[in-house]
């Protein structure tokens, strides 16, 4: 049996919470909609869509199911999440009304007039994309010409105590001496181990 569900999403104003609640049960009630299930989520609005419980509200509803929300803002962020959560509920076949925007969206009926209201909120999606990629470039280009170094920064090449005596080094190895001989003849402060590490990365690369 298919379900209704209430979304209501609010701050910690408890007055804000009856006011969604007293408009969906309104709403529903004039769609002649049997007993609606709230899901309350109560949370700052700079909480990510997985703490609103976005992934556990979209695994309750089913094929057939009714969602209603007061209004979009109440979903996502962003026009982006927005879109990505609406695209979801419509892939699940799931019906959802949003009721400030007057705005009902069937996926088993899909009409010219909604299939427009989609393309335009995509257009804003993707509006919002291309916002966020040119302040994003404007801010590096910004930091470049102040003489901000972008990216990662190259590795420092640490120079070795023993790099003086590369050639040295290198020869006595050839010759087939143990990194202890090489220091105890050229008589370098030194540990077996760091002239190993030193021999491998410099001469047997």
């Amino acid at each position: 049996m298919s379900k209704n569900i209430g979304y209501i999403r609010v701050s910690t104003i408890k007055q804000d919470l009856e006011n969604q609640k007293h408009q969906i049960l309104n709403y529903a009630n004039i769609k002649k909609f049997e007993a609606v299930e709230f899901v309350e989520i109560q949370v700052s609005s700079r909480k990510s869509d997985e703490d609103r419980k976005i992934d556990m509200l979209l695994d309750m509803l089913e094929n057939g199911d009714t969602l209603i929300l007061v209004e979009l803002s109440r979903i996502g962020r962003s026009v982006i999440s927005v879109i990505k959560i609406i695209n979801q509920l419509v892939a699940k076949n799931v019906n959802i009304h949003i009721i400030k925007e007057n705005m009902i969206i069937e996926p088993n009926n899909m009409n010219a007039f909604t299939m427009f209201q989609i393309n335009i909120f995509s257009s804003f999606g993707q509006l919002e994309r291309d916002l966020i990629s040119f302040r994003t470039k404007e801010a590096l280009r910004v930091r470049k010409e102040q003489g901000a170094q972008l990216g990662r920064k190259k590795r420092a090449v640490v120079k070795s105590k023993y790099d003086i005596h590369l050639e040295k080094i290198k020869e006595l190895h050839q010759f087939g001496l143990s990194p202890a001989k090489i220091l105890k003849l050229l008589d370098i402060e030194g540990t077996q181990q760091s002239l190993s590490t030193f021999i491998k990365n410099k001469i047997l690369v």
